[in-house]
């Protein structure tokens, strides 16, 4: 009776623990003191899951989108409204982040583009480390997104400029 009684405890609390961590709010698992330094920064910051669902969106990011950063937990990354760099809708093998969940690797200088709240295009370098999970696995990705919209906007003005310098000196 004691050994069913045992058995009975120990598998009763199994069930209850994971019915109890899968309702558990992964927004309050972040300290107060390190989501206001992550809001902070100028930079996007996202952190996904496995599945890829915003875990964390740092205030930088949520203001690109005109949101809060608590509405976009739970959102899946790529219903964002990603764009390629050739300027089409990114399909699911294309995000970096894909391929740093599988592969387990940092992917550096990943180009992405993303239509804002005041439908304005941006051009971001994202970088995608694992993050370690169970298992030596991936069990989500931190996803930083520097914005360089301005630069390629300038680069674009200098080469025209350069043009129209090499067209009046022929003239």
């Amino acid at each position: 009776l004691a050994v069913f009684m045992f058995f009975g405890c120990v598998t009763s609390f199994y069930f209850y623990l994971g019915r109890m961590l899968r309702h558990l709010d992964v927004s309050q698992a972040v300290p107060g003191r390190v989501r206001a330094a992550l809001d902070t920064l100028a930079e996007g910051l996202l952190v996904i899951d496995r599945k890829q669902n915003i875990v964390l969106a740092n205030q930088a990011f949520a203001d690109l989108l005109g949101r809060a950063p608590e509405q976009l937990v739970g959102t899946h990354a790529r219903a964002l409204g990603w764009i390629g760099a050739d300027g089409a809708a990114m399909k699911e093998g294309d995000f970096p982040w894909v391929h740093a969940l599988r592969d387990g690797e940092l992917q550096r200088d990943a180009s992405l583009r993303l239509v804002d709240a005041a439908s304005r295009t941006h051009s971001f370098k994202a970088n995608c480390s694992p993050v370690a999970g169970a298992g030596n696995k991936p069990g989500g990705v931190l996803i930083s997104l520097n914005d360089v919209t301005q630069l390629e906007e300038n680069e674009i003005e200098l080469r025209l400029a350069k043009e129209e310098a090499e067209t009046a000196n022929k003239s």
